[in-house]
């Protein structure tokens, strides 16, 4: 009986927490303008990001990341270890899902799909990034499964 008692304090006490945060939450709606507008520039920085990383731009790829979780040198080890597997015949990215939020005055996305290569070889990825000064900079990305999937960027 313990136990449970325990466990019901603890579901009490995360949902007393939780409340304060959910009038200034709420999902983007992707069926208005300004939802399809965060789709459609979300997908295109994942996109130009992939892009540089093919063509072994790391000053265009570090522009696509928030300064804030990496570092340009980061970036640099980043496509040049993966380069073979990740980047290289780079042909489209399709996102399949995205999920928006606004906290207050931080935006955040949240998209997956697959990248698509000229071999026909296709990778899953999934990609999270935050509106930083009205501008979104990817701040994490997965691409590939097992191993890649597991290789987190930076």
């Amino acid at each position: 009986m313990q136990p449970l008692v325990i466990a019901l304090v603890g579901v009490v006490i995360l949902i007393i927490g939780m409340v304060p945060c959910l009038p200034r939450m709420e999902l983007v709606d992707i069926e208005s303008s300004a939802g399809m507008e965060v789709v459609e520039n979300v997908e295109t920085i994942i996109a130009e990001f992939i892009e540089a990383g093919a063509a072994r731009n790391v000053e265009a790829a570090s522009d696509y990341w928030s300064p804030k979780l990496a570092t340009e040198e980061e970036i640099v080890e980043y496509i040049e270890s993966r380069y073979d597997d990740l980047f290289a015949g780079y042909e489209r990215l399709n996102v399949d899902s995205w999920l928006g939020t606004s906290i207050g005055d931080i935006d955040s996305c949240n998209a997956r799909g697959e990248i698509i290569y000229t071999d026909a070889k296709i990778l899953p990825f999934e990609a999270w990034l935050e509106k930083e000064n009205d501008v979104w900079k990817i701040i994490d990305i997965l691409i590939g499964q097992p191993p890649y999937f597991l290789l987190r960027m930076p």
